[in-house]
């Protein structure tokens, strides 16, 4: 019986003793895995991000690409280094980048396993080129100044804007709202010239001026000038123009100067005088009688067809009439002259 009992007792010790070294063996294995786990994924090269790659290509992307490797140069919980990318805050990278960059309008950094971190940027698009004391800027549509940039980093898409430049010279300030969003779709509208006077050219560089930004002086390829006004219709302005060019009551061939289409229903131009008397003593000829009414929307037409068909007719019947004062007027001087 003694014997049987010391035998138990001995395969008992022997048993716990197996049994604790089993339990050491794992928590020391278990350990070992973690501990190595914890250094590769935090303290190895594996981790750390060799790769910024953006969706698309964005105005200031190095700039952008600076600001990120700046952040990453850093340390989090005074430990561990940002360019690690479990480690790197792209929640923080996303805020300095909006703030910093004000072309960007929303931004998104995802970071892809094992080294590379995407970036997504929605930019701002420039609506308006706007060119003041020499240097250029990008307005959006809200009229707000977001960016100055060189004429050499235009993009394709706003090489094909028109420029608009400041005669008065105001300062501009990034952040800076120097428009109305309704004066920009004015702006917008004169791309309707090639649309409705095709053959008709326009400079790409606009004359305007910020105390009064309503009023714009487009110049066309024959040098002279046309005057429009965003208090009303430009593409109304310009049916008036192209009206006035069908009936031969403006010619460029006569040496015109400007015609301005400012005030609502009334056209006044100016020619370029061969003799100084004339030009000093006829500054600006007029043309009082020669109203024309804005085309009405092509609803209201199909609505009031009659009405529209009697306004054409009125219209060409004042366009006549003023042909006709104009050349009883031309015969007249030339009678006085020879007298």
């Amino acid at each position: 019986m003694r014997k049987t009992n010391r035998k138990n007792k001995n395969k008992k010790k022997s048993d716990s003793r197996r049994s604790f070294w089993k339990v050491a063996l794992f928590y020391g294995y278990f350990l070992f895995f973690t501990g190595a786990l914890i250094w590769t994924l935090l303290f190895s090269n594996l981790m750390i991000i060799k790769k910024i790659e953006f969706k698309e290509e964005v105005k200031q992307q190095k700039e952008i690409e600076a600001e990120l490797k700046q952040l990453a140069a850093g340390k989090r919980w005074h430990f561990f280094g940002k360019n690690n990318l479990l480690v790197f805050p792209a929640k923080e990278a996303q805020r300095r980048i909006k703030q910093n960059f004000r072309l960007v309008r929303e931004v998104k950094v995802k970071k892809e396993f094992p080294d590379k971190l995407f970036v997504l940027i929605n930019d701002r698009k420039a609506e308006i080129l706007w060119l003041s004391q020499g240097k250029y800027f990008l307005i959006d549509e809200q009229g707000e100044v977001f960016a100055q940039i060189k004429a050499d980093d235009f993009s394709e898409r706003e090489k094909q804007l028109y420029i608009f430049e400041d005669k008065s010279n105001q300062q501009c300030s990034l952040g800076e709202r120097i428009l109305d969003a309704e004066t920009i779709k004015g702006y917008q509208s004169i791309k309707l010239f090639s649309e409705i006077i095709p053959e008709l050219k326009i400079e790409q560089k606009i004359a305007v001026n910020s105390i009064h930004p309503e009023e714009m002086r487009l110049k066309t390829e024959q040098s002279w000038e046309i005057w429009i006004s965003n208090k009303h219709s430009v593409e109304g302005q310009i049916q008036i123009l192209k009206k006035m060019r069908e009936k031969e009551l403006i010619k460029e061939e006569l040496g015109l100067e400007y015609v301005d289409l400012r005030i609502r229903n009334k056209v006044f131009y100016k020619a370029k005088s061969t003799q100084a008397k004339e030009a000093s003593e006829e500054e600006e000829k007029l043309t009082e009688d020669a109203v024309l009414e804005n085309s009405k929307p092509k609803e209201d037409e199909k609505k009031q067809p009659e009405v529209a068909k009697e306004q054409k007719k009125t219209t060409e019947v004042k366009l006549e009439k003023e042909k006709t004062k104009k050349e009883k007027k031309k015969k007249d001087k030339k009678k006085k002259k020879k007298d």
